[in-house]
């Protein structure tokens, strides 16, 4: 993907307008504006994976903005769509999470984040299989490992190097598209889930079931994703519903140890559990935060496991 796929204002918005009347209107004014009043139409990127799994490639394609009505069901089930963060700084960690001290955060990579969980037909499209214990088409892939994921964790060692095997889920991915597929570090997990907040939960300090499925509400099931009410940056169930896998290793993140900034961190360089964050649709309410942590042995899957895929891109040329 070339870094700079924009188009002026006044190109893309005479495409826009010849959607007609009100609706072309809409469309151009919600588009994503950069500073220099260009349009990034690399905003969304979307993976078309009805060709299924013993496809050779499948179509990319990129959009500027969420579509008039919101998502349409094929994004989550035969569509893999990413929105696109920026470089930025934040505070991570904090409040109720155990070993998850406050710390300033630099991501200088630009990086793409699923909208949604990927859910259970499209996992079956890339891999032919649904291992989910809650079964549905639209529901979170769940009971799902790191291994599985992108390959075993002892062979494909992250951060020691970040291959992965080419019959995992993201080695297909990465073969069939082209791009960088892999899960999100934690940093950029969550950096996406906060989307600029600074609150217990992305929504605010009190718990709120109108955006994520957990104990009180979930009727001890997962749930079609995309169902609550999404973050500042359009992502859903960044809380509750499945926990997501990361790519990092665990480790506390003591006060004592820390410098007073990190830039791109990657966690640590071994371990014995993968980080999982995000809560489940079986945890209390304070286990559901946006700084809250687990963490689980590579080869293990349960109900409560799933992912969210990621693209990290390069850095920006100034």
């Amino acid at each position: 993907m070339k870094a700079a796929q924009t188009k002026s204002l006044t190109s893309v918005g005479r495409g826009l307008l010849a959607l007609g009347g009100i609706a072309g209107l809409m469309a151009l004014a919600s588009c994503c504006l950069t500073p220099d009043k260009t349009i990034d139409v690399t905003r969304y990127c979307v993976i078309d994976l009805s060709p299924g799994p013993s496809a050779a490639s499948y179509p990319v394609s990129y959009l500027p903005d969420v579509p008039f009505w919101g998502w349409p069901d094929e994004y989550k089930t035969s569509k893999l769509v990413l929105r696109k963060i920026m470089p930025n700084s934040f505070t991570m960690g904090g409040h109720y999470a155990s070993g998850n001290w406050p710390h300033k955060v630099t991501l200088t990579n630009p990086f793409y984040c699923g909208v949604f969980e990927v859910t259970q037909k499209q996992y079956e499209l890339v891999m032919g299989t649904n291992p989910s214990h809650f079964k549905d088409e639209a529901k979170p892939v769940d009971n799902v490992s790191w291994d599985v994921i992108r390959g075993k964790s002892s062979t494909y060692n992250w951060p020691t190097s970040n291959a992965v095997d080419p019959d995992s889920f993201m080695g297909r991915l990465r073969m069939r598209t082209g791009l960088n597929f892999d899960l999100p570090t934690e940093a950029q997990w969550e950096c996406a889930c906060r989307a600029g907040t600074m609150t217990i939960y992305y929504w605010g300090n009190r718990m709120n079931g109108r955006y994520c499925w957990y104990m009180a509400n979930s009727k001890e099931s997962t749930h079609n994703v995309g169902q609550k009410k999404p973050n500042r940056w359009g992502l859903y169930d960044m809380s509750g519903n499945v926990l997501e896998w990361c790519l990092d290793w665990h480790a506390n993140i003591v006060k004592d140890q820390l410098p007073s900034e990190t830039i791109d961190p990657v966690g640590p360089s071994k371990g014995e559990e993968r980080i999982r964050r995000g809560g489940f649709w079986n945890c209390s309410e304070d286990l559901g935060c946006s700084s809250d942590r687990y963490s689980f042995y590579s080869h293990f899957s349960d109900s409560q496991d799933g992912f969210r895929a990621a693209i990290t891109l390069p850095r920006r040329q100034p």
